[in-house]
């Protein structure tokens, strides 16, 4: 049966009518489109298909005819509902992650979720949604059809995604971190899954969370030397604690030093010299590192840790309040 809605009626009304028209449809596709969070793609061609309806409204009479049959708005609606539906099916198929986590065993197959679980020295993982061959590192899958939010890669390194596969260095390009971080933020960011499945939900949680961290350490001197420790089995655990009595000594003058100040300018002297002290012990650590030297990294990284220590102490100053500094 041939229907047609108020649009094809308004348009009638001559100018006036094809512009309410179009702003109509228009403020429909940003509704639905904050709703569905929708690709590109489609919403470029939900607005094609409004600016081509209104292009045709001009045209008087003829322009109405067509109009009733043309109906951008149900063609946009045929888009949304086929998107959403495909995206639906991809969903269903994580649901398999999910039961292979409570103990469920599916069937070895190319699309199975079990399948992409990449060997430890593998340089490649399996799409669990399309099958797609995809580079451990990657957060989508590499078939540009699918970009299906994938788990995090066994055994890949914060420098694997946020430096390109940089080999891990205490040396970084900040520049680039930043950059890579923004982009994979908003690529997992959980927003962006929020109709899809259960599991895909749980992925993108995991992903961003896995990316915020990573950003996070590797952005920092300190916890970047802490990583770099781990991933080379030299954890600095209770044993590792610094027993030089040097810089204890150190640690307790500048306590002391710190506690007596009376003077925002006393504090400011501290602060300048400790400061200076920091970037001394990074750069100690940059060599360090660079020379494959990882007792002296364990040790140049207590220090640090204790300065920054030092630091936090310096930032809560206040006159006549007791200053704490752990050792």
């Amino acid at each position: 049966m041939f229907r047609f809605g108020i649009e094809p009626i308004i348009g009638l009304i001559p100018i006036l009518g094809d512009f309410a028209g179009v702003i109509a449809s228009l403020m429909l596709v940003a509704c639905i489109r904050r709703h569905f969070d929708l690709p590109a793609f489609i919403v470029t061609q939900m607005f094609v298909n409004v600016a081509i309806d209104f292009v045709v409204g001009l045209v008087p009479i003829l322009g109405d005819i067509v109009d009733m049959f043309f109906k951008a708005n149900m063609r946009n609606h045929s888009l949304v509902k086929k998107y959403v539906e495909e995206r639906q099916r991809e969903a269903a198929n994580v649901q398999l992650e999910a039961g292979m986590a409570a103990g469920y065993k599916p069937p070895q197959h190319p699309q199975s979720a079990a399948s992409y679980i990449p060997h430890p020295g593998a340089a490649k993982k399996t799409c669990w949604s399309c099958g797609t061959e995809t580079s451990l590192p990657s957060v989508l899958c590499d078939n540009l059809r699918c970009k299906v939010i994938q788990p995090v890669g066994k055994g890949v390194t914060y420098y694997d995604v946020l430096l390109d596969g940089q080999h891990p260095s205490f040396d970084v390009d900040v520049s680039t971190l930043r950059r890579n971080f923004l982009k994979l933020q908003q690529l997992v960011h959980p927003d962006s899954f929020s109709q899809m499945g259960d599991t895909e939900r749980k992925l993108a949680e995991i992903q961003s969370s896995w990316v915020n961290h990573a950003n996070a350490t590797l952005k920092d001197p300190l916890l970047r030397a802490f990583y770099m420790l781990e991933l080379k089995d030299k954890g600095i655990g209770e044993e590792d604690q610094i027993t030089d009595p040097e810089l204890l000594m150190e640690i307790m003058e500048l306590r002391e030093e710190i506690e007596t100040s009376e003077t925002e300018k006393d504090i400011s002297n501290i602060k300048e010299r400790n400061d200076a002290k920091i970037d001394e012990v990074t750069n100690s650590l940059s060599s360090a590192f660079g020379a494959g030297n990882y007792d002296s990294a364990k040790q140049l990284t207590n220090h640090l840790q204790y300065l920054r220590r030092v630091a936090q102490a310096i930032h809560s100053w206040e006159p006549g309040k007791p200053v704490i500094i752990s050792h």
